[in-house]
C-alpha cells in the first residue's frame, strides 16, 4: 500500500490562480491505465510527464526505475533539490533517506512515500515544483477524450501556449497503477475584481417606476467639486485557490477619466476582509499605494497577500478592499446624455495578479467600470406673453433641512459650479442672456442630483419679481454592455424639461397712493356726494308740496 500512499499523500492539486480559467486538477488517488480530463477550457493543453515507471503487481507498483521524461541531468537535479531543501521545509526528512551519492529511484520514490504529505500540503506543493522544473521531453498530451498512459507516476503540468491574459497556469502529480479508467475535472477559480461608488442620493431605477436608495452601485451623481467614495474589491473565492504559490501577488490598477479628480484629503485605506466579516477588516499595512500619475493612473500594490493569511480556512473567502476618494473637476461631461469622449466621467479599474504556481508570472483580469454623472440646467426668463428678457439675475440655493443649514451656490464665469457658502450674498448672480440668438437663456451647470430653488435676484426693467421657483432633479442611471452609461434626467418627474422658465409679469401703472390720481377720486367722491345731498333734498321739497 505504500505505492498507493505516496501518491494519495503526494499529488498535488493544480494550482488555481485567479483567472477566467482557473486550471487546478483535483488532487486524488488516480487509478487507471485510461485517463481523461474533461471541462477543458477553451485553448487549454495538458500534458502527462512521467517521474517514475515500474510494473505492476496486484494494485502496487514495483520495481520503480526513472521515468522517460526525466532524463540524466534532470536526475541529478531532482536528487540536489531534494537534498537541499531547507531544513524548515516539510521535504526535509528526504535528506535523511538519500545518503548515496546518487540513489536510486525507489530509494526516493519510497523516502517521499513515507512522508504520508496531504495533497493539499506545502510539502505536496514543493516536491510538485521540484519535479515541474526537471523534467524533459515531449510528454504525452492529455486530450479530452481518453488518453492512455504506462505504469507509473506522472506530473500532470499545464502546456497552454500563449496563455491569455486573464488565465492561470497550474500542475499536479498523477499515479498510474492499474486498469480502472479516471476522469479529471480541472477546477475553475475566477478572480474578480469590482468597482463601486458611493451614491448619496436617491435616483430612479432602470426601469423608471422603482427607486433605489443611497449606498453602493456602479452609477452615482454628484456636483463639481464634491468629495465621493470609490471602492475597489479583489475577490479570491478560497484560500485553498493560493497555497500552491510561494508568494502571491496583487496590483490593483485604477484609472480616472480628464473629469475626475483623486481626493488627496482623505487617506486610502487597504483592508483584507474573511469571509464576509465586514465588520472585522484587517489593514494592510505595507500596501502601496501609488501616487496618481500624469495619465490619471494610481496603482495598489500587495507584493504578498499571502503573508497576510495567517487564520483563514481553505474555503473562506479573501477579498483585498481598497476605499479612496474622488471628486468632478470643471472638465467633466455633462450627464444628460452619452459623451463618447468623456464616457460620462468614466472610472475603471483592472486586476493584476500571480497566475503561474511554477514561476514567476501574471495576468490581468477585464475591466470593471462605474460611472459619476453631473447635470445642466437649460433655464429660460420670459414674460407673461412668451417673450424672452435678458439682464435678470438669478441665484440658485438649497434650503434648510434637518441638521443641514441653506446653502447657496457658486459658479465660474462659464457657469460651472464652484461650490457652496451660507449666505445669498456670496452666492453667485448668474443673468440671462441679452444676446440674439440666446436672448433670456441662462445655463447652471455641475449640479447633483436634488431638490433646490432658483430665485431672481435682479429683476428687468418694467416688470415685477418673479416668484421663487422650488424644483426637484431626479436621475435614471443606465449602462450598457459596452462599458457605456448614461443619465435620463427628469426636472419635476418630467424628462421633456431641460431647465427651468421663469416668468415675469409687466409691473401696474396704476399711479402711487397720495398723488394726483388720489385727488382726483377724491374730487369725484365730493361731486357724488354732492349729487346725493342734492337729490335728496329736492326729494323732499317734492314731498312736502305733495301735502
Amino acid at each position: 500500500m505504500k505505492s498507493r500512499k505516496f501518491f494519495i499523500s503526494s499529488a498535488l492539486a493544480l494550482s488555481t490562480v485567479l483567472g477566467s480559467v482557473g486550471t487546478m486538477m483535483n488532487a486524488m488517488p488516480i487509478s487507471a491505465t485510461a485517463v481523461t480530463v474533461s471541462g477543458f477550457e477553451e485553448g487549454h493543453t495538458f500534458t502527462a510527464y512521467q517521474v517514475f515507471k515500474g510494473t505492476l503487481v496486484g494494485d502496487k507498483i514495483a520495481d520503480i526505475k526513472w521515468g522517460d521524461n526525466v532524463n540524466v541531468d534532470n536526475q541529478a537535479a531532482i536528487i540536489a533539490a531534494l537534498k537541499g531543501v531547507a531544513d524548515t521545509s516539510p521535504l526535509a526528512p528526504i535528506k535523511a533517506k538519500l545518503t548515496e551519492e546518487t540513489p536510486k529511484a525507489d530509494i526516493i520514490a519510497n523516502a517521499i512515500s513515507e512522508l504520508g504529505l496531504d495533497e493539499d500540503s506545502e510539502g505536496a506543493r514543493e516536491l510538485a515544483k521540484i519535479f515541474a522544473e526537471n523534467v524533459s521531453g515531449t510528454g504525452t498530451v492529455i486530450s479530452q477524450e481518453t488518453t492512455n498512459l504506462g505504469y507509473g507516476y506522472y506530473l500532470i503540468k499545464d502546456t497552454t501556449n500563449n496563455l491569455d491574459d486573464y488565465d492561470v497556469y497550474g500542475l499536479s502529480i498523477l499515479q498510474v497503477h492499474n486498469n480502472t479508467p479516471i476522469d479529471i475535472k480541472p477546477k475553475n477559480a475566477k478572480p474578480k475584481v469590482d468597482k463601486s461608488i458611493y451614491d448619496n442620493d436617491d435616483h430612479d431605477g432602470p426601469d423608471g417606476s422603482n427607486v433605489i436608495g443611497a449606498g453602493w452601485g456602479e452609477t452615482a451623481d454628484y456636483a463639481i467639486g464634491e468629495s465621493f467614495q470609490c471602492k475597489l474589491t479583489a475577490t479570491i473565492n478560497q484560500c485553498s485557490d493560493i497555497k500552491a504559490y510561494e508568494t502571491y501577488k496583487l496590483v490593483l490598477n485604477d484609472e480616472w477619466s480628464a473629469g475626475i479628480d483623486y481626493d488627496t484629503a482623505v487617506t486610502p485605506k487597504v483592508e483584507l476582509v474573511i469571509n464576509g466579516d465586514y465588520e472585522h477588516p484587517k489593514t494592510i499595512t505595507n500596501a502601496v499605494v501609488g501616487t496618481p500619475d500624469s495619465e490619471r493612473k494610481m496603482t495598489v500594490t500587495i507584493a504578498d497577500l499571502k503573508q497576510h493569511l495567517t487564520d483563514p480556512q481553505d474555503k473562506d473567502k479573501i477579498e483585498v478592499v481598497v476605499t479612496y476618494n474622488a471628486k468632478l473637476n470643471a472638465n467633466a461631461a455633462v450627464g444628460n446624455g452619452f459623451d463618447a469622449e468623456n464616457k460620462q466621467n468614466n472610472n475603471k479599474v483592472y486586476l493584476e495578479y500571480s497566475n503561474n504556481p511554477n514561476a514567476e508570472g501574471t495576468g490581468t483580469t477585464a475591466e470593471d467600470h462605474v460611472y459619476v454623472f453631473m447635470y445642466t440646467l437649460e433655464n429660460t426668463k420670459v414674460n407673461n406673453l412668451g417673450e424672452s428678457l435678458g439682464g435678470a439675475g438669478f441665484k440658485l440655493y438649497k434650503e434648510a433641512q434637518g441638521d443641514n443649514p441653506a446653502a447657496y451656490a457658486t459658479f465660474d464665469s462659464d457657469n460651472k459650479f464652484a461650490g457652496w457658502v451660507d449666505s445669498i450674498d456670496k452666492a453667485t448672480e448668474i443673468k440671462s442672456s441679452e444676446a440674439t440668438g440666446t436672448l433670456g437663456q441662462f445655463t447652471m451647470t455641475g449640479l447633483d442630483a436634488g431638490t433646490y430653488v432658483l430665485t431672481e435676484t435682479k429683476v428687468p426693467e418694467g416688470y415685477s419679481k418673479a416668484a421663487d421657483t422650488k424644483f426637484t432633479i431626479t436621475a435614471e442611471h443606465k449602462e450598457n454592455s459596452d462599458a457605456q452609461a448614461a443619465a435620463v434626467i427628469k426636472i419635476d418627474n418630467d424628462e421633456s424639461k431641460k431647465g427651468i422658465t421663469v416668468v415675469n409679469s409687466k409691473a401696474s401703472n396704476l399711479p402711487e397712493t397720495g398723488g394726483m390720481g388720489t385727488t382726483i377720486f377724491y374730487a369725484a367722491g365730493g361731486i357724488l356726494a354732492a349729487g346725493a345731498v342734492i337729490a335728496l333734498a329736492a326729494t323732499k321739497k317734492a314731498k312736502k308740496e305733495e301735502d
